[in-house]
Formats: C-alpha cells, sequence, structure tokens
C-alpha cells in the first residue's frame, strides 16, 4: 500500500494506493518463542526479519501482528500477494479474505528453517 500526498496550494489531500497483487509470498512461525513484548509492530516486523535472516531467507519479512491501534492489513504489505504458501510450498490461502475465513488450505506448522511446529 503506498500513501500519496497532493497539496495544492494551502489544501492537501492523502490517498491510499493498493498496488496490484504480485505473485507468491511465503509465511512462517518462528522457532523460537517470546512473550510477545516486541516494544511495538516495527519491533515484531525487526524479530521475524531476524528469524528469516538467520537461515538466510533473505529481505522483506514482516511480522503477521497488529496492536490495539493498528490492524495488521494497515501496518504490512503482507496483502500484496496472488497465493501465500508455507515453508514446504503449500498453498495457504489465495487471498486476504481466504486466509481469514476460519478455512485455510494448508497449515502455517513451519518455522522459518521449513521445520514442523
Amino acid at each position: 500500500e503506498q500513501i500519496v500526498t497532493a497539496r495544492i496550494g494551502y489544501h492537501g489531500s492523502l490517498w491510499r494506493v493498493r498496488v496490484p497483487a504480485t505473485g507468491t509470498k511465503r509465511i512462517f512461525i518462528t522457532s523460537t518463542t517470546t512473550n510477545g513484548n516486541f516494544g511495538g509492530i516495527k519491533g515484531a516486523d525487526a524479530f521475524c526479519a531476524a528469524r528469516a535472516n538467520a537461515v538466510g531467507l533473505g529481505t522483506g519479512w514482516s511480522a503477521l501482528v497488529s496492536d490495539t491501534a493498528t490492524s495488521f492489513i494497515n501496518v504490512t504489505p503482507a496483502w500484496n500477494w496472488t497465493t501465500l504458501n508455507n515453508m514446504n510450498g503449500a498453498t495457504v490461502a489465495t487471498s486476504m479474505a481466504d486466509l481469514f475465513d476460519n478455512s485455510i488450505a494448508n497449515a502455517i506448522n513451519r518455522d522459518e528453517s521449513n521445520t514442523v511446529r
């Protein structure tokens, strides 16, 4: 999601623009446990990225979390995909609605190293 601000003279407008979905994303649960006190959503993203980096998964990982002020869909670009796979390559969902309809196709039960948890 891109946030665009246009200002003409003294007046400005803010739009949220969704970029078309782009391909397949992966999802994992972390291999380590935590008390959940990340110091906010950015801290959770850093924790997730560190777990991914520890096993060489590359960059761009973010946590699937929210807080009392912000829904997860407004926090992370995770919605920008056409297929969401677990770390074994099995399709979990094909849309955000599918992910949250209480009936996912395959379990999110693998960690960043592809170990079943």
